[in-house]
């Protein structure tokens, strides 16, 4: 499977809370056992054009690459970037959702290094500015990862609905949820963190 496929598998519904009740566990970790590739079968490997450092890291300007695109207002809260075949996904997830009367809307989508920083920033010189240094990054880690480590910086990772747990665990929200957990992944999301109770990991 190539890079850019894998990549795709990538492609989350991260509920910004990172999980909600009722979790399935987690799978159980496979390993994985790697053979030296010969220079010959290893010469015919490719990867996408974009696939670089600064891509992973989320050191580059996504309003200025042509692989992502705007979120329609009528299903964002507010200006929002994603990688277009992860809008794509999404909005036929939507307007499947839509048959059961259930709707989605994108609160948040890519977001770079600098705009991570700056929410590291906040939290970290004001937020939890009295935290020992340790626990501070603790505190901000539970919620808010590191600039160069979040999966929002490869647009395939999005907020939906609401920032809060309380929210999909009763009424609208919990009905939303179910649905999500059905049938989210015949469109190519996923759920990638696992319950809190028993500290968060991802799957």
């Amino acid at each position: 499977m190539g890079l850019y496929k894998i990549l795709l598998k990538l492609i989350v519904i991260l509920f910004f809370f990172g999980c909600f009740n009722g979790c399935k566990p987690a799978p159980k970790k496979i390993a994985i056992q790697t053979t030296e590739v010969s220079k010959e079968k290893d010469s015919t490997l490719s990867f996408p054009k974009y696939l670089n450092t600064n891509y992973v890291l989320g050191k580059f300007d996504y309003t200025e690459n042509s692989d992502f695109t705007v979120v329609p207002k009528e299903n964002s809260s507010k200006k929002i970037y994603l990688r277009k075949e992860v809008l794509e996904a999404f909005l036929e997830m939507n307007a499947a959702a839509l048959k059961e009367d259930i709707s989605f809307t994108i609160l948040s989508g890519t977001r770079n290094f600098d705009h991570q920083k700056r929410i590291w920033d906040y939290k970290w010189n004001d937020k939890y500015k009295n935290l020992p240094s340790l626990e501070r990054a603790k505190k901000i880690l539970e919620f808010s990862s590191m600039p160069s480590t979040s999966r929002h910086h490869w647009g395939t990772d999005m907020d939906i609905n609401s920032l809060t747990n309380s929210y999909f665990t009763q009424g609208k929200g919990l009905k939303e949820y179910n649905w999500l957990l059905q049938n989210a992944h015949t469109f190519g999301f996923y759920q990638v963190y696992t319950s809190k109770e028993n500290g968060r990991t991802r799957l």
